[in-house]
């Protein structure tokens, strides 16, 4: 997983306001990695899990998913009062690339990198 991790990280840092950056696997509900601008907890993994998956389930749901759970849109964005989060799926709808930053953060700055490192991630991606 080093190349994911590291474009994880340069994508998290190039981000004004960049907090955690990660990869989430929908179907088995884990996170394949995640890093952030500190140590990364085993609660706080958990945490960015949860947020992620409560995000992509909120509830225009069906807008989101089709039938078998896969994204029917690639592209999410949520915010709540502390944090914007940004989510991306991969091509195999399966998993998604998401970027968690603080609410100032430029939004399209965040979106343009988000979509470059997508790129980049599937091709280091069995």
């Amino acid at each position: 997983m080093t190349g994911i991790e590291d474009f994880l990280t340069q994508l998290m840092l190039s981000v004004d306001g960049g907090f955690l950056a990660g990869l989430v696997d929908r179907r088995q509900r884990t996170v394949v990695s995640v890093v952030g601008r500190e140590f990364v907890s085993p609660e706080l993994e958990a945490a960015f899990l949860k947020a992620t998956l409560e995000a992509l389930e909120r509830p225009r749901r069906e807008d989101l998913l089709g039938a078998q759970g896969e994204l029917n849109s690639t592209e999410v964005q949520i915010q709540d009062e502390r944090m914007r989060y940004f989510a991306r799926a991969l091509s195999d709808g399966i998993r998604v690339l998401v970027l968690a930053t603080e609410r100032t953060a430029n939004a399209g700055v965040s979106w343009s990198l988000l979509r470059a490192t997508a790129t980049r991630v599937e091709v280091e991606l069995p």
